[in-house]
């Protein structure tokens, strides 16, 4: 079930080391969808229901890519 509380925890825009992503945001019947752009071929996406949590896991996924990618 789907968090309506959490929608005040989006942000439309993420830094992670130093760097801003633009954050998309979608809403479905069940659940919400958070995505960015990475690098120029490759996007990020998290569904989920708790929109405080997908940011979380968002920022986390873009360390993970960003530090394999050195």
């Amino acid at each position: 079930m789907k968090n309506s509380d959490s929608l005040t925890y989006f942000r439309p825009v993420v830094t992670v080391l130093g760097i801003d992503y633009q954050v998309a945001f979608e809403e479905f019947r069940d659940y919400y969808s958070i995505s960015v752009q990475f690098r120029e071929n490759h996007t990020i996406t998290i569904p989920g229901f708790d929109v405080r949590e997908m940011m979380e896991q968002l920022e986390r996924c873009i360390q993970t890519y960003i530090e394999e990618d050195r």
